[in-house]
């Protein structure tokens, strides 16, 4: 199939599991999160032999500048936290879990999979893969493969990174069109859910079709967005809520103005390394 029939194709078929409900994508997501881990094992073990100390790159600020709204990004999965909380029913220790293993565990495994990669490939070759290829995710892949001498290793990187997109695309899907409805102020049944769902994904894969590698050019100012929709924002809600408009509920974060405070710097210090 060319490109475009290809997009429009994973659209449809996925955007399937996501009309359904959290409770298909739920289901859909703990069977491609096994493939994804297996995957990602294989991978890592299959590199790691490969990895010297004299390979890690040096000390770089201007790097990692570059790339810590990229990590804010990676680890930007709070949009989904609505969502949860209706699946477990506002059972805040169940949330409270999911949130805490949902981000050790991808924590773990992102530093993992940079220590692994960085020691194989080494600084000058990663940056060579990031100036002169347009799809440098196919180029880390293929250098790894081209690196370690084992054509396993192509198989294991594209197969994770392929179901890495697809669960993200799972879970973005799902809590975009829960944000959508609720701002919209419009029910997911009926005509509405139609409209819902047209907003959710037509809007995306339009720019995809348009513009097929925006997807990389995009994390970084996705990482902007994340950093005023994450923190500053939820920062700011909870200081006017609690100190302003003096609310109350049944649950209470055990967090000050202190913490809230520094929720607000350290987001503008992030803004102020763009």
């Amino acid at each position: 199939f060319p490109s475009h029939d290809r997009t429009v194709l994973f659209v449809t078929l996925f955007a399937v599991i996501v009309w359904h409900g959290i409770t298909w994508v739920d289901r859909a997501n703990r069977g491609f999160l096994a493939i994804k881990m297996l995957a990602y094992l294989l991978l890592v073990l299959s590199i790691l032999p490969q990895v010297t100390l004299a390979k890690f790159p040096a000390e770089n600020p201007v790097a990692l500048q570059s790339a810590i709204l990229v990590s804010v990004t990676s680890f930007g999965y709070a949009i989904i936290i609505p969502s949860l909380r209706t699946y477990l029913h506002s059972d805040v220790k169940a949330l409270r879990t999911a949130v805490i293993v949902g981000s050790t565990i991808p924590l773990l495994c992102y530093l993992a999979w940079n220590y692994a990669v960085q020691g194989t490939l080494g600084g000058e070759m990663l940056h060579q893969l990031h100036v002169t290829n347009t799809d440098v995710v196919s180029a880390l892949m293929d250098g790894l493969a081209q690196q370690r001498g084992a054509s396993a290793i192509s198989l294991f990187a594209h197969t994770f990174t392929a179901v890495c997109v697809l669960t993200a695309f799972l879970g973005v899907a799902l809590s975009l069109s829960d944000f959508l409805a609720d701002g919209l102020h419009l029910q997911k049944v009926g005509s509405q859910k139609w409209t819902v769902y047209a907003l959710t994904f037509l809007p995306p894969l339009a720019i995809v079709l348009l513009s097929p590698h925006v997807f990389i050019q995009g994390l970084h100012y996705g990482g902007v967005f994340c950093v005023i929709i994450l923190l500053l924002l939820p920062a700011a809600m909870a200081f006017s809520g609690r100190y302003y408009q003096h609310r109350t509920g049944p649950y209470h974060v055990p967090i000050g103005r202190l913490f809230l405070s520094g929720l607000v710097i350290g987001g503008l210090l992030l803004l102020a390394l763009v």
